[in-house]
């Protein structure tokens, strides 16, 4: 059966050649930039404790413009969180939970963006992280829509490492967001395995934050799960409030002025039950059992995609530059561009953030580190990432029961995305993929429909992104560093361009555990 969608970053087999080489060879760049780093949300409390910890870590002649501007934003975010906490604080304190979240899993790399993405389409059962609050966790309940505005012509149109869509309200990592509101307590030099991104020379010492299994032996792995369990519920309790006020919002608007009924409403509109969340975190795949601690009835969907073509991915997003490398301030033609599109009242504010480099897009490697790691040191972090994140996961998989736990290729997923998602929402039990249910997406009765869903049903919706070519922009420009292969004819994603994996790589794949290769690429793949 021929392929549908090409994937994010398609490789075949006939890009592996023979080479003795063991180390991927990375090409450092970007020395003086100051955008795409996720430190940018950061309070000025966080960062000044991030210093005092790790200061003697971080090369500060070699990066004095992303820790420059890192601290004038600490200054803004401050506050700004300060004004949320209190408008919000004693909201955020008495929200309640959904008691069965949805979590997404896999090894960066396997789709899961792709799999997130379609999900968030479902706004009648599921709420997620978007970009915008992984950027500002500290205010976005307040400040969501002023900062849309203000730098609504200051974010990046797609990923750079594979063309992939953005926009604010796109769905995002919450891991992204919790490290962040970890480091707000102060005093800490970060407790998650995003730290490497700004870190990478230490590397190890964040592994244990992957599972935090160790902390029945360690008082500091033991207060850094306290610290993390803190701020991860914090986050949820900030992301259903935003979505409970969202469906309000949107009830209000449904039954003012048309003559609408709470009964015509969607189903997770009209009932006054907390939303439920859909996250998806890749670290998240290592821990199943804590998840399961905090929310027993929740469901996971684990993708798993061939472990070459995942390291091959990996390596290309670790290297991946942007398409404007240049110091943002010497490019005339984009602010010219970027003044044009800007609108009037806004355009001011769009320019100068332009100009001092500040751009929101997922963050890729060498925009946010603060020391320079070796070759040697990022193959190591891909790898022992993957051995954790699948160790952990396998482990752990036996615990959920059948109707918490889906498997689904990467391959299936890109050949057929409609009917994998019809599999899940069946096999789940959730209601919302036809026009017509008999079943909520806790897989109890409605007496409702959804064909007063925005946009119809989730089949209708996945349909409609298959053809429109789901997540990736509108024409085969070059940007992100990929080759189109008939971007925006509605059937194929944006490719990467990979470098070819030499045999000496994959055997290093291989003695990192031999057992991924056996169980993942020939059991499941």
């Amino acid at each position: 059966m021929p392929s549908v969608l090409a994937g994010f970053d398609d490789t075949s087999s006939s890009t592996i050649v023979s080479d003795d080489a063991q180390i991927w060879k990375f090409h450092p760049k970007d020395r003086l930039a100051v955008k795409n780093n996720p430190l940018c949300g950061i309070t000025l409390r966080a960062w000044v404790g991030l210093l005092m910890n790790r200061g003697g870590q971080v090369e500060w002649l070699r990066y004095w413009p992303r820790l420059l501007l890192i601290t004038v934003l600490a200054l803004l975010n401050s506050l700004l969180g300060l004004v949320e906490r209190v408008l919000f604080e004693k909201a955020i304190r008495d929200t309640e939970l959904h008691g069965s979240p949805v979590f997404v899993l896999g090894h960066p790399r396997t789709g899961t963006t792709l799999l997130h993405g379609l999900l968030a389409l479902d706004k009648d059962n599921f709420a997620t992280c978007s970009t915008f609050c992984s950027g500002f966790p500290s205010s976005f309940l307040w400040f969501e829509g002023i900062g849309k505005i203000l730098f609504g012509n200051v974010m990046d149109e797609t990923r750079p490492m594979d063309n992939v869509k953005l926009t604010f309200d796109l769905p995002q990592e919450d891991e992204l967001a919790t490290n962040l509101l970890v480091l707000a307590e102060g005093d800490n030099g970060g407790y998650s395995p995003y730290m490497p991104l700004f870190f990478m020379k230490q590397e190890a010492e964040f592994r244990p934050y992957y599972s935090f299994s160790e902390a029945s032996e360690s008082p500091m792995v033991a207060l850094a799960l306290k610290k993390w369990t803190t701020a991860f519920l914090y986050l949820l309790k900030k992301l259903t409030l935003r979505a409970t006020r969202l469906r309000r919002d949107h009830r209000t608007s449904a039954t003012s002025g048309g003559g609408s009924s709470a009964a015509s409403l969607p189903p997770r509109l009209a009932r006054p039950t907390p939303p439920r969340l859909v996250l998806k975190s890749p670290v998240h795949t290592a821990r199943v059992r804590l998840l399961l601690q905090l929310f027993p009835k929740a469901q996971f969907i684990y993708m798993h995609r061939h472990p070459y073509e995942v390291f091959a991915s990996a390596a290309h997003m670790a290297d991946t530059t942007s398409f404007n490398s240049a110091p943002p301030m010497f490019i005339f033609v984009d602010i010219v561009e970027l003044i044009s599109d800007a609108k009037t009242w806004n355009c001011c504010c769009s320019f100068l953030l332009y100009v001092c480099g500040v751009r929101f897009v997922a963050a890729r490697y060498w925009y946010t580190y603060l020391n320079t790691p070796s070759d040697a040191e990022v193959t190591e972090f891909i790898l022992k990432q993957y051995e954790v994140l699948w160790s952990e996961y396998e482990s752990a998989r036996t615990l959920l029961a059948p109707n918490q736990l889906i498997e689904v290729s990467f391959n299936d997923l890109c050949r057929d995305p409609k009917s994998v998602m019809k599999d899940i929402y069946t096999r789940f039990g959730w209601s919302g993929w036809s026009s017509s249910e008999s079943k909520n997406s806790e897989g109890g009765p409605v007496t409702t429909t959804t064909t007063g869903s925005a946009g119809g049903s989730m089949e209708a919706k996945v349909e409609r992104e298959v053809e429109q070519g789901i997540g990736t922009c509108n024409s085969g420009n070059g940007k992100g560093g990929g080759q189109s292969s008939g971007c925006g004819d509605g059937k194929t994603f944006m490719k990467n361009v990979h470098k070819p994996l030499p045999a000496g790589m994959r055997a290093v794949i291989e003695a990192a555990g031999a057992t991924l290769l056996t169980d993942l690429a020939i059991r499941r793949a």
